[in-house]
């Protein structure tokens, strides 16, 4: 994700559970993926397979789907949080950025979790904790930039952080 610097909830999970190349497709490649008799990739995942080779690849799929689901629930979840913790105080706060936030409505100012955007770099900050090769994916420097704090040489400050001690704090605590 070289030059794209901002995702959605949902781009950012396909992407952490590596399947965005399937929902990239128009809706006739997808087709073609499938075959021409399913409508959709889950009527696909539940058909009976032909070979034992279809039944591992389909079970691949099926993992990465529900591993991209639990990950755009939590980032959803993050992502309301993140938005509240700019109305508490100080002291509270969340690794993920909100870089474009939309609105539910013109009356209804609360964040819409699915449409507003969070940063590539505070994502890829939110998987290191998680998982250091998913986060490598919205940062390729991220084990580098986290090296100065994982070494004690807090001297050097991430884009985005507020102080070396809140990261410190959360990653021991988690």
């Amino acid at each position: 994700m070289k030059w794209k610097t901002a995702f959605t909830a949902n781009e950012a999970s396909m992407i952490a559970a590596g399947i965005e190349w399937f929902y990239k497709l128009s809706s006739d490649s997808q087709a073609k993926v499938l075959g021409e008799d399913f409508d959709s990739i889950h009527e696909w995942l539940e058909a009976e397979p032909a070979t034992n080779e279809q039944r591992v690849e389909i079970d691949k799929i099926k993992q990465q789907i529900e591993n991209k689901e639990a990950i755009h629930q939590a980032l959803l979840d993050e992502i309301s949080f993140a938005d509240s913790c700019s109305e508490m105080d100080e002291t509270t706060s969340s690794l993920l950025h909100i870089s474009v936030r939309e609105q539910r409505g013109s009356v209804d100012n609360r964040i819409d979790v699915e449409k507003s955007k969070v940063t590539g770099a505070s994502l890829a900050l939110w998987f290191w904790k998680f998982d250091r090769e998913i986060a490598a994916k919205f940062d390729e420097n991220i084990d580098r930039k986290m090296e100065p704090l994982l070494s004690g040489n807090s001297s050097e400050v991430l884009p985005g952080q507020k102080t070396v001690n809140s990261y410190l704090r959360l990653i021991y605590a988690l």
